[in-house]
């Protein structure tokens, strides 16, 4: 099979398959992200029987963080999905709240007093400390009231920190940006 053949097949098996939803690298499930990995994506890619799983079990934790300064009214912005609700003043970090779902789904954020929605789907890794934010994008390059979704991974596993500790900016883990442009 031709080497462009066997790449269209492995983004496709990555971008399709209930296996390769969570971002983890470490699909062998044997602590690192090698080459091996890699070769046991391939091989379920092209229909051998591999089983693909991440090391992480269990939820993640997310948190919001909140960049805006409302020129008026209430500083402090809202975020909610899947029946969980997240709020932080300006320049603020929420506290990490475990959320136990797969995926998220009808994202509703409230930043100084305007409305953004997005749809989703997002897949959430399993095990995962996540920071999410908007990033309100230029009226005069990409029209009024556009934005974009983020999620950060913060680069540890959930139960990384103690209960209570908090940072004042998000890490400097490693950071995976998903995203989902909408218009309010």
């Amino acid at each position: 099979m031709g080497l462009l053949v066997r790449a269209g097949l492995f983004f496709a098996f990555l971008f399709t398959s209930q296996n390769a939803d969570a971002i983890c690298g470490d699909v062998t499930g044997d602590g690192n992200r090698s080459a091996v990995d890699a070769l046991a994506v391939l091989k379920a890619a092209t229909g051998q029987s591999v089983t693909l799983s991440c090391a992480g079990e269990g939820p993640s934790e997310l948190r919001f963080y909140n960049d805006f300064n409302c020129n008026s009214g209430s500083q402090t912005s809202e975020a909610s999905f899947n029946g969980y609700a997240f709020e932080a003043d300006a320049g603020e970090i929420s506290d990490y709240q475990s959320v136990d779902v797969d995926s998220i789904i009808d994202i509703v954020v409230d930043i100084c007093g305007g409305e953004y929605n997005f749809p989703g789907p997002i897949n959430l890794p399993p095990d995962r400390r996540i920071t999410f934010y908007v990033a309100l994008l230029d009226p005069d390059v990409y029209g009024e009231g556009r934005a974009l979704f983020v999620l950060y991974d913060d680069g540890e596993p959930a139960g990384a920190l103690t209960l209570g500790e908090t940072d004042a900016t998000p890490s400097s883990g490693i950071g995976y940006a998903f995203g989902d442009l909408v218009t309010r």
